[in-house]
């Protein structure tokens, strides 16, 4: 290792200074989010204004405290910008820890850290392409225009800019389920084996948490649990090629 004899006080500093230009990165994209929060917002909106718009209807969101509009945009360029600058906070992170690694750890690491940001856009494509349409299709089937029943959306800004992010954020994080068990199997913690002998016990908790992340519709849960049962099978294949490798 390049590094092994640096003392503790330096693997500090370079840490704070990792940190401090992660946040940099972040705020940068911040600034630059927030001026274009309209933009960001639009999309947001979209999913739902345009199943809307299949159903023949012409809603607009509404905002009933003075600062819910104000908040809700602070807070998509908050969730913007830390996507937009997500690979060059992980590629700090990975400066930092590369000099401790060895030269056929560097090669692996720097495989699974390039793939995060990777998976995780594909995690928000998912569920923005997919996942959330299908789900407000759904919902909005609840919907009454009888004379004795009327039963109509009048969105709020701020808790459906909230649910979305929370959707989207969710689905992100779960399609990095190949890139942890690739860790896990790097570090000698699973094994091939292991993960073929518990694919009964990865159905139940996959179906778990598609239950728990999607919204109450069947269409979203069997998306996602069909995504997470690919993810695994391929996460398996990850796992394969560390075990050759390192018999090789």
């Amino acid at each position: 290792m390049e590094d092994q004899q640096k003392p503790f006080i330096e693997h500090l500093s370079d840490l704070r200074k990792c940190v401090f230009k992660s946040f940099l990165a972040w705020f940068t994209a911040f600034v630059f989010c927030y001026l274009k929060s309209n933009f960001f917002v639009g999309l947001i909106t979209s999913p739902l204004l345009k199943v809307l718009k299949t159903l023949g209807q012409n809603r607009f969101f509404i905002y009933t405290q003075l600062t819910e509009a104000f908040v809700t945009h602070i807070k998509v360029a908050c969730y913007s910008a830390l996507i937009v600058s997500l690979p060059y906070i992980i590629l700090q992170f990975w400066l930092f820890l590369r000099p401790g690694l060895k030269d056929n750890e560097k090669k692996v690491f720097m495989t699974l850290i390039a793939a995060v940001p990777f998976f995780f856009i594909a995690g928000l494509s998912f569920a923005y392409f997919m996942v959330i349409p299908k789900a407000f299709a759904f919902l909005l089937s609840f919907e009454s225009h009888q004379v004795d029943y009327a039963l109509q959306l009048q969105p709020k800004i701020a808790d459906y800019v909230s649910f979305v992010l929370r959707m989207l954020l969710a689905f992100g994080v779960c399609f990095q389920i190949p890139v942890i068990l690739a860790i896990l199997a790097k570090l000698k913690l699973i094994t091939v084996a292991y993960l073929k002998n518990t694919w009964r016990i990865a159905v139940v908790f996959i179906t778990v948490i598609s239950a728990i992340i999607t919204p109450p519709d069947a269409m979203s849960m069997i998306l996602l649990a069909l995504a997470m049962g690919v993810l695994y099978t391929l996460s398996i294949l990850f796992v394969y090629y560390f075990e050759r490798n390192r018999h090789a």
